[in-house]
Order: C-alpha cells, then sequence, then structure tokens
C-alpha cells in the first residue's frame, strides 16, 4: 500500500511505532501528531512592533490566540508593565484578532504570530536560546513550556482556577 504519512494521535506514540516498524513501516513516514502539524504548517510567521529603544532582557511571552479571552489579556498588561520597566518583550502566539492586535503595537513590543507554535518540538526552536527567559501562559499551553524549559528558563503562569483544575494541577 502507498501512503504519505502514518499519523498517530494516542498518547501511547512510542509503543504504536515501534508496532508499525515491526510491520514494514519506515521510520520517515511516522509522524507523532504535533510533528505531523508544525511540518503541514511550517514556520510560517509574522512579526509586527518594536522595542522603542529599550535595552533590558529580552523576554518572550507565549500565549494562545490574541483574542479578549482573559489570560491573554493578562499577559498584555505583564507584558507592557515588563515593557514598562525596559524589558524587551516579544508576545508569540498561533494567531491574533485584527482589533486586539492594533491595541497591543501600541505598546514598546513586537509581536509574533507563528501558527505552528503549538505542536513545535525542541528541536524546531533554536530562536528560543536569544531569549533570556520565556513566560508560558495558560494551561493549553504545558507541552510548549515543557518543551522550552530545555533550551531558556521558562515560567508556566497558570490562571485557571484551582478549584475547577485541582485534579490537573495535582498531575502536573
Amino acid at each position: 500500500k502507498v501512503f504519505d504519512a502514518i499519523v498517530v494521535t494516542n498518547a501511547s506514540f512510542y509503543e504504536i511505532k515501534n508496532e508499525l516498524l515491526q510491520h514494514g513501516v519506515t521510520e520517515e513516514k511516522i509522524f507523532m501528531v504535533e510533528a505531523y502539524f508544525a511540518k503541514k504548517i511550517g514556520d510560517e510567521r509574522r512579526e509586527y512592533g518594536d522595542f522603542h529603544g529599550l535595552s533590558g532582557r529580552k523576554l518572550l511571552m507565549v500565549t494562545v490566540n490574541l483574542d479578549y479571552n482573559g489570560g491573554t489579556l493578562a499577559l498584555i498588561h505583564a507584558a507592557g508593565a515588563m515593557a514598562a520597566h525596559g524589558e524587551r518583550v516579544t508576545i508569540v502566539a498561533p494567531d491574533a484578532d485584527e482589533r486586539l492586535l492594533q491595541e497591543i503595537l501600541k505598546l514598546p513590543v513586537r509581536v509574533c504570530l507563528l501558527p505552528a507554535l503549538r505542536y513545535l518540538d525542541a528541536e524546531q526552536m533554536p530562536w528560543l536560546r536569544k531569549y533570556d527567559a520565556c513566560l508560558v501562559n495558560v494551561y493549553q499551553n504545558g507541552a510548549f513550556a515543557i518543551k522550552a524549559s530545555q533550551i531558556c528558563p521558562t515560567l508556566w503562569w497558570l490562571h485557571e482556577p484551582s478549584n475547577r483544575f485541582c485534579d490537573i494541577y495535582s498531575s502536573v
């Protein structure tokens, strides 16, 4: 049978991969779902804004899509506060609401829209090395926080209430 790839969405990726290898599937055709989407989407990025002469530490702040949700708005306020202290803040997200993006760009920060953000693995993120620290926002970005922590000092900033997420928090 001819196929381009087998995309494994199961949490037991390595078990399934080993089984597929035993059945003669070549390793290059077996993808974890995250790796498949990262490859499919590619490393397209759009960058906006500038630091307006700030010369402090280079900080990366990662969030979900830039829209009017609580976690994103908290991150934007934090980015503004850090920039007010002279830090060079870059906000990275998969996508953005255009109206909110224009509001953010009034701050002395950069914004990078990277659609494949949540699917990248550590090998695809060498650009993280240029940052002094990374702040990863909200629970949904936990996998990114873990990968980023292999490259630069990383803080995973959770906003979700512990009374609703206590089972999840205790397992992290």
